[in-house]
């Protein structure tokens, strides 16, 4: 697209025109895309941020600041988007490792208390529970 042609869509969506978004959105999808794979390395999410990102850059076209740097603008929204869903996710997963070496430790404080029958079957069960509760991805929970 000509940088002439997109500055007069970027106009044009600040004022409103939806139309002339849709045109921005449709000609900068599959870089946007390609930008969200590369960070994500998932197809699927990439496609749902993809959609995310372009849903939040129309609501945003208020604050660009300089209509001639469109692309690089939404290439950002983007970037952030795709590194905060990374950000919120690692947040939300645990580490099998991590759970297996905390119910080991209170395996062997059940040992020592000479409560290692009730102790290792409550252990069990809890953690039979605690581990269907959590969606497991690449190796984590």
């Amino acid at each position: 697209m000509e940088l002439s042609r997109e500055k007069e869509y970027v106009d044009q969506a600040i004022q409103g025109d939806k139309q002339a978004f849709n045109v921005l959105a449709d000609f900068y999808y599959a870089d946007c895309f390609r930008k969200a794979k590369s960070i994500l390395d998932d197809e699927t999410l990439a496609q749902d941020i993809t959609q995310i990102s372009l849903l939040q850059a129309y609501r945003s076209l208020d604050k660009l600041q300089t209509p001639s740097r469109f692309k690089f603008w939404l290439f950002g929204i983007v970037r952030n988007i795709s590194y905060n869903y990374i950000r919120q996710k690692r947040q939300s997963l645990i580490s099998l490792e991590h759970v297996w070496e905390e119910i080991w430790l209170r395996l062997q404080k059940c040992e020592s208390d000479n409560y290692f029958g009730f102790c290792h079957k409550t252990t069990s069960i809890l953690c039979k529970l605690s581990l269907q509760s959590y969606p497991i991805h690449n190796g984590k929970l």
